[in-house]
Protein backbone atom coordinates (compact mmCIF):
# COMPACT_ATOMS: atom_id res chain seq x y z
CA UNK A 1 0.00 0.00 0.00
CA UNK A 2 1.20 3.46 -0.75
CA UNK A 3 1.53 6.14 1.88
CA UNK A 4 -1.12 8.26 0.15
CA UNK A 5 -3.69 5.48 0.44
CA UNK A 6 -2.84 4.79 4.08
CA UNK A 7 -3.04 8.51 4.95
CA UNK A 8 -6.35 8.86 3.17
CA UNK A 9 -7.85 5.80 4.86
CA UNK A 10 -6.73 7.00 8.30
CA UNK A 11 -8.20 10.46 7.63
CA UNK A 12 -11.51 9.05 6.39
CA UNK A 13 -11.76 6.61 9.33
CA UNK A 14 -11.06 9.26 11.98
CA UNK A 15 -13.36 11.85 10.41
CA UNK A 16 -16.18 9.32 10.02
CA UNK A 17 -15.82 8.38 13.68
CA UNK A 18 -15.76 12.07 14.65
CA UNK A 19 -18.82 12.78 12.53
CA UNK A 20 -20.81 9.94 14.11
CA UNK A 21 -19.70 10.83 17.63
CA UNK A 22 -20.68 14.48 17.21
CA UNK A 23 -24.03 13.54 15.68
CA UNK A 24 -24.71 11.37 18.74
CA UNK A 25 -23.72 14.25 21.01
CA UNK A 26 -25.98 16.65 19.12
CA UNK A 27 -28.96 14.29 19.27
CA UNK A 28 -28.36 13.54 22.95
CA UNK A 29 -28.14 17.22 23.86
CA UNK A 30 -31.42 17.96 22.07
CA UNK A 31 -33.26 15.30 24.10
CA UNK A 32 -31.83 16.11 27.53
CA UNK A 33 -33.82 18.58 29.59
CA UNK A 34 -30.77 19.50 31.69
CA UNK A 35 -28.93 20.77 28.59
CA UNK A 36 -31.34 23.64 27.92
CA UNK A 37 -28.99 26.01 29.78
CA UNK A 38 -26.21 28.15 28.33
CA UNK A 39 -23.76 25.25 28.73
CA UNK A 40 -26.01 23.10 26.54
CA UNK A 41 -26.16 25.82 23.90
CA UNK A 42 -22.38 26.14 23.86
CA UNK A 43 -21.96 22.37 23.66
CA UNK A 44 -24.50 22.17 20.85
CA UNK A 45 -22.70 24.89 18.89
CA UNK A 46 -19.36 23.13 19.37
CA UNK A 47 -20.85 19.84 18.14
CA UNK A 48 -22.22 21.56 15.02
CA UNK A 49 -18.83 23.14 14.29
CA UNK A 50 -17.11 19.77 14.77
CA UNK A 51 -19.59 18.13 12.41
CA UNK A 52 -18.86 20.75 9.75
CA UNK A 53 -15.09 20.29 10.14
CA UNK A 54 -15.42 16.51 9.88
CA UNK A 55 -17.56 16.86 6.75
CA UNK A 56 -15.02 19.24 5.24
CA UNK A 57 -12.24 16.75 5.79
CA UNK A 58 -14.35 13.84 4.51
CA UNK A 59 -15.40 15.65 1.34
CA UNK A 60 -12.19 17.49 0.43
CA UNK A 61 -9.09 16.36 2.30
CA UNK A 62 -9.61 12.59 2.17
CA UNK A 63 -10.00 12.44 -1.63
CA UNK A 64 -7.32 15.10 -2.11
CA UNK A 65 -4.78 12.87 -0.37
CA UNK A 66 -5.38 10.18 -2.99
CA UNK A 67 -4.73 12.40 -5.97
CA UNK A 68 -1.39 13.69 -7.14
CA UNK A 69 -2.64 17.26 -7.38
CA UNK A 70 -0.05 19.80 -6.28
CA UNK A 71 -2.37 21.26 -3.65
CA UNK A 72 -1.03 18.96 -0.94
CA UNK A 73 2.09 20.08 0.89
CA UNK A 74 5.13 18.20 -0.32
CA UNK A 75 7.63 17.01 2.23
CA UNK A 76 10.67 19.25 2.34
CA UNK A 77 13.20 19.94 5.10
CA UNK A 78 11.89 23.45 5.80
CA UNK A 79 8.28 22.38 6.52
CA UNK A 80 8.76 22.07 10.26
CA UNK A 81 10.27 25.56 10.41
CA UNK A 82 7.36 27.03 8.44
CA UNK A 83 4.90 25.21 10.72
CA UNK A 84 6.60 26.46 13.88
CA UNK A 85 6.55 30.03 12.60
CA UNK A 86 2.85 29.78 11.69
CA UNK A 87 1.90 28.35 15.07
CA UNK A 88 3.98 30.97 16.88
CA UNK A 89 2.22 33.76 14.95
CA UNK A 90 -1.16 32.23 15.79
CA UNK A 91 -0.35 31.99 19.51
CA UNK A 92 1.07 35.51 19.66
CA UNK A 93 -1.95 37.09 17.96
CA UNK A 94 -4.41 35.25 20.19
Amino acid sequence: MSYQLINSLITVFIMTFGLLANLIVLLTIRKMVSMKSSFGIITKNQAVCNILMCLLFLIFVGPLQLTSVGLCVRSKPENHIDGNISISKFIITK
